[in-house]
């Protein structure tokens, strides 16, 4: 049987709870284009495929067109940027997960479709 030697972590939902900072990221957006907020529980539901998939879920869906996505988007984006460690924390036990792994000498790594600059 081989030993295990590394591994690796996704980060959102993972390591760090960072729902409610995309909510509000994408809610700030809704809102400037007079469209409907969504719930923490709907947001749970949007997240993990990526932003492009969250943002069309949010979206209403006469409003997904090629016009108004990409819009809608990068204004997430935007605000993303000023907000995504606003509320964001490690889950319980997280850090202490990951210094019993680091003292038992395994790699460690961590794997994230996010923006390089928020990871």
């Amino acid at each position: 049987m081989k030993k295990i030697e590394a591994v690796i972590f996704d980060l959102d939902g993972t390591l760090l709870n960072t729902v409610e900072d995309i909510m509000d990221s994408v809610n700030s957006a809704l809102e400037k284009y007079g469209f409907p907020l969504h719930s923490l529980e709907e947001y749970l539901y949007f997240i993990g495929d990526g932003i492009e998939e969250l943002v069309k879920r949010a979206l209403p869906e006469n409003k997904r067109d090629s016009e108004t996505f990409p819009k809608c988007l990068s204004l997430v984006k935007d605000e993303y940027e000023k907000r995504w460690h606003n509320k964001t924390k490690p889950y319980d036990g997280v850090k202490e997960m990951l210094e019993d792994l680091n003292r038992s000498g395994l790699k460690i790594a961590v794997f994230s479709n996010k923006p390089h600059n928020f990871t």
